[in-house]
């Protein structure tokens, strides 16, 4: 149980950071945080389907 504690105060803290980091992000680029945060997941989820990909191709690793 403790572990599952710890592991959701981590993800939320990076959450948080994440949003903290969008925020100052959005402000350099003059762009909005809601573009900035359809981009990051974008992205996350190209990762993932790469990550995904490269699984299904190497069962092994």
């Amino acid at each position: 149980m403790e572990e599952n504690r710890i592991r959701k105060r981590i993800n939320f803290t990076l959450a948080e950071n994440t949003l903290a980091k969008l925020d100052e992000m959005a402000d350099e680029l003059g762009s909005s945080k809601s573009k900035l945060i359809d981009i990051a997941i974008d992205n996350l989820h190209a990762r993932f389907e790469a990550s995904l990909q490269l699984k299904q191709n190497n069962p092994d690793k």
